[in-house]
């Protein structure tokens, strides 16, 4: 009925006509709209479907997408932090920062705030254990310089030692 009135209306070539044919256009296309936005959602909430449920290995299985396969993190454009063999206290206080909002990050607000404490430890154990490859193979000299940073800092530099920090966990 819709397109026969709109055919008349162009066929006399007025004004009117012209509003139906946009009328027209416009009722089909906003439910093309509306199911490409609403299928662009679901996408995104599906994707985040394993941080609101499931056990550890779902939860792991949601950390690698940014993270990396062994938690070893990525440099690029968008930076992400490398987690594997950081110290589960660090990465417990991290996660209980974003859920808090002392940290802000709204990827990882989104994932942490449904985390329960017994998943943030296990999530920050299971990091700990991990043990991939630096990135960037950085040579075996550098780790008596990291030892010595992390425990004295660079004084000339006026960088407090790692250990002031992590010793307050």
């Amino acid at each position: 009925m819709l397109e026969a009135r709109t055919v008349e209306a162009d066929a006399s070539g007025g004004r009117r006509g012209r509003l139906i044919v946009k009328r027209t256009c416009l009722r089909l296309a906003l439910p093309a709209i509306l199911m490409i936005a609403f299928s662009v959602s679901g996408y995104a909430q599906e994707r985040m479907a394993p941080a609101r449920g499931g056990g550890l290995e779902a939860k792991l299985e949601y950390c690698k997408t940014c993270h990396g396969l062994q938690g070893q993190g990525y440099l690029g454009y968008f930076p992400m932090p490398r987690l594997a063999g950081q110290q589960p206290e660090y990465i417990e206080a991290q996660l209980r920062a974003f859920i808090e909002r002392r940290r802000s990050n709204p990827i990882m607000r989104n994932v942490a705030h449904v985390l329960s404490p017994s998943m943030v430890t296990a999530l920050a154990q299971h990091f700990y254990n991990l043990n991939p490859p630096p990135l960037g193979g950085a040579p075996r000299g550098s780790i008596a310089a990291g030892k010595k940073i992390y425990e004295e800092g660079l004084p000339e530099s006026n960088v407090p030692a790692c250990s002031a920090c992590c010793s307050a966990f």
